[in-house]
């Protein structure tokens, strides 16, 4: 079975690109993250929408913490801190304090405690503009997507451990918590960014790919958007898949 959720109506000649999806619970919720400035919750049982988060800026990423209570958000140069239930403001703002043409940005590993809200740890992993996404698998370790390139390390020692590259660029990485354990990728274009226009019903080259995390088998492909995807995420069950697209749209499939 598959779902459609519209998040976000596209208007004419324009995108509406879902950055970010995030579930909870049983996959009955779902947090998604789009260019209108919003996280907006939904109920997947029915596709209606709950409620928003309001930003002051496009938001980048999103997480949601282990016991669903908190989602933690991204735009330009804040992260913000929420309360999934009943919050209409942040909980906290951390903002990095850097004007567009100065040094290169550094991304950095921080962690909160939400009781307090203050930052406890810090770690440098590159500084520039080549990192992409960071995800964390459910053991902890780390996916950092760079391209058409995804590279797994472990969380607290930063070793690399393994990595992916499947000819097209990525845009975000999800991990199930299944033995062994799968990676789904959002992926784009070709890694140099051009490819052919969908002419024909079909085609599969933006088809959903699932590997084996242990080994980067590939071991199952699903249908995906006409178009490149740039979000996605497993159900907390692994029963199903979330992907967005630049549509507005996020497709749900079972797996």
């Amino acid at each position: 079975m598959t779902q459609y959720i519209l998040v976000q109506r596209r208007p004419a000649n324009t995108n509406s690109v879902v950055v970010a999806i995030a579930p909870i619970g049983q996959g009955d919720r779902l947090f998604v993250a789009s260019h209108d400035e919003n996280v907006s919750q939904w109920d997947t049982s029915n596709g209606l929408l709950v409620n928003k988060f309001t930003h002051p800026d496009s938001v980048g990423s999103i997480s949601i913490t282990q016991d669903s209570r908190y989602m933690v958000s991204t735009s330009r140069y804040s992260v913000y801190l929420w309360g999934t239930a009943v919050s209409v403001t942040p909980l906290f703002t951390l903002t990095e304090n850097q004007a567009p043409g100065h040094a290169p940005p550094q991304y950095t590993c921080v962690s909160w405690s939400p009781s307090n809200k203050q930052e406890r740890i810090g770690h440098l992993i590159v500084e520039g503009s080549a990192c992409g996404r960071i995800k964390w698998t459910r053991d902890q370790s780390m996916v950092v997507t760079r391209g058409g390139i995804v590279r797994l390390y472990e969380n607290n020692t930063w070793r690399f451990i393994r990595s992916f590259s499947i000819g097209r660029s990525v845009n975000d990485t999800t991990t199930s918590s299944t033995t062994p354990p799968m990676i789904a990728f959002a992926t784009g274009t070709t890694p140099d960014y051009s490819y052919s226009r969908r002419d024909k019903q079909d085609d599969l080259q933006f088809n959903i790919r699932l590997f084996n995390l242990d080994n980067t088998q590939q071991v199952a492909e699903i249908k995906g958007h006409d178009d490149p995807s740039y979000s996605i995420s497993f159900s907390p069950d692994n029963k199903s898949i979330a992907i967005g697209g630049n549509d507005g749209y996020v497709i749900i499939n079972q797996i």
